[in-house]
């Protein structure tokens, strides 16, 4: 027989198997007790344990509306990530191509310096931003204004989500939250501060070899820190 990997939308919340009987008013014959409460694209419900939802679901890249003055929405996780804990991709500034943890790249001013994204002059043009290059639509890079009316209207907790630490950003409006995880950076060939600090790039120029950048770990924030452009940051994706 062949494999197959199927690929289906579905909605889904954590619930335990008790009150999704209760839910369901069926009977669930399984032996583990905590899973997810599932709803289909045709309006079919059911109940999934924990082990099985989570291997076989991710969740989906969603733009998150935190009632923000400008409207701006915000990515629930990533650029390159399966889920809101995943640190994703690691970018130069300017660079459309991330590059995986672990992988042989370098991120180096030397080999940075041979690229068209060195040369730019001006704060990120769409074909210089990683969001919009990989996601389309009206998906691109944050600004530095971007990001400090992100701190302005949200509050900000450090915590761990699934093992990962980092920041959630929970709005002061409306409740809906962002998780940043601290994914660290890249300089060289070298991962540094996974789990102490998050750099997430803006599309914001600083001068010829430096940009803004949100800053972050367990004690502060600071959304228009600038450094390198050489380095290797995530990058999180706004509407």
């Amino acid at each position: 027989m062949k494999q197959y990997t199927g690929t289906k939308t579905i909605k889904a919340m954590p619930m335990a198997k008790s009150e999704a009987e209760q839910k369901l008013n069926r009977t669930i014959d399984c032996k583990e007790s905590e899973g997810y409460f599932v709803e289909y694209k045709d309006g079919y419900k059911s109940w999934c344990p924990k082990s099985v939802f989570e291997e076989t679901y991710k969740p989906s890249l969603e733009a998150i509306d935190l009632g923000l003055p400008s409207g701006r929405k915000w990515a629930n996780m990533n650029l390159g990530a399966t889920s809101p804990e995943d640190p994703g991709l690691y970018y130069n500034w300017g660079a459309t191509e991330g590059h995986a943890d672990g992988s042989d790249d370098d991120f180096y001013w030397s080999t940075y310096d041979d690229t068209p994204a060195a040369k730019i002059k001006t704060d990120l043009p769409l074909e210089h931003d990683a969001a919009h290059a990989l996601l389309g639509g009206d998906w691109h890079m944050p600004t530095k204004e971007d990001f400090k009316e992100l701190c302005d209207n949200c509050t900000s907790e450090w915590t761990t989500r699934n093992g990962m630490k980092g920041r959630l950003f929970t709005s002061k409006t409306n409740g809906n939250s962002i998780f940043f995880p601290a994914a660290g950076g890249y300089v060289g060939t070298s991962l540094y501060d996974r789990g102490t600090n998050g750099c997430y790039w803006s599309a914001s120029r600083y001068d010829s070899s430096n940009a803004y950048y949100l800053d972050f770990y367990s004690g502060y924030v600071y959304p228009q820190s600038n450094s390198s452009r050489y380095l290797g940051f995530s990058v999180r994706a706004v509407q």
